[in-house]
């Protein structure tokens, strides 16, 4: 038979353990994990965002409705994140890694670039190019899955190459031009001497 001292001491110990029981990791987690989800939606919008090399296919289709060097500067400021503006007429993509050149030469530079028309009395023209034929690769899927298919070809004074001219029934009255070349734009920006095939997207309206 216990004691009164040795029955204190039992009450003692068994409020010890329930309170420990109560601020167990387990118990801790099954707290947690009625909010997870509020949880993981915290951590997610805190989540740094990862930055991109290339406007979407929707972007540029948007971005070439414009007619004026304002439009282009007010579309571009909510690209802020991913690209920035070096010159007049100019934006670079914050990403940036090693091209190679055609003498087997790397260069640290951006990976794409948006330009714009920005000389006085130059005829208007707006153009994606992309560095890596992994990206050219990566935003021409975006445009076959939106139904654009090549119908013809010719050759692109703006890049002094051969330009494919694509269209899509999802999309009538755009014309997508697609132009790999040394040349991407005359004698600006990053493109004063390119050594290096480009990759020239253009949106065109008919």
């Amino acid at each position: 038979m216990l004691t009164s001292y040795s029955s204190k001491l039992v009450v003692l110990l068994l409020a010890v353990m329930l309170f420990a029981s109560c601020r167990s990791k387990s118990n801790q987690r099954a707290i947690k994990e009625e909010d997870l989800d509020k949880v993981m939606q915290e951590e997610a919008a805190n989540a740094p965002k990862t930055k991109s090399s290339l406007l979407t296919a929707d972007d540029l289709m948007q971005l070439s409705e414009c007619k004026d060097a304002a439009c282009v500067q007010f579309f571009m400021k909510d690209k802020s994140d991913d690209f920035f503006y070096t010159k007049k007429g100019e934006y670079t993509s914050m990403n940036r890694g090693m091209i190679t050149d055609t003498a087997a030469n790397d260069y640290l530079m951006p990976f794409s670039t948006v330009y714009f028309a920005s000389e006085p009395q130059s005829t208007w023209r707006i153009a994606h190019t992309l560095h890596k034929k992994e990206l050219s690769d990566e935003l021409m899927n975006e445009f076959v899955q939106k139904g654009f298919a090549v119908k013809d070809s010719f050759r692109y004074y703006a890049t002094e190459a051969k330009c494919y001219r694509y269209t899509s029934p999802q999309h009538p009255g755009v014309l997508l031009y697609y132009s790999p070349t040394y040349r991407p734009w005359y004698l600006k920006g990053l493109y004063m001497k390119p050594k290096w095939l480009n990759y020239v997207f253009e949106i065109h309206f008919e």
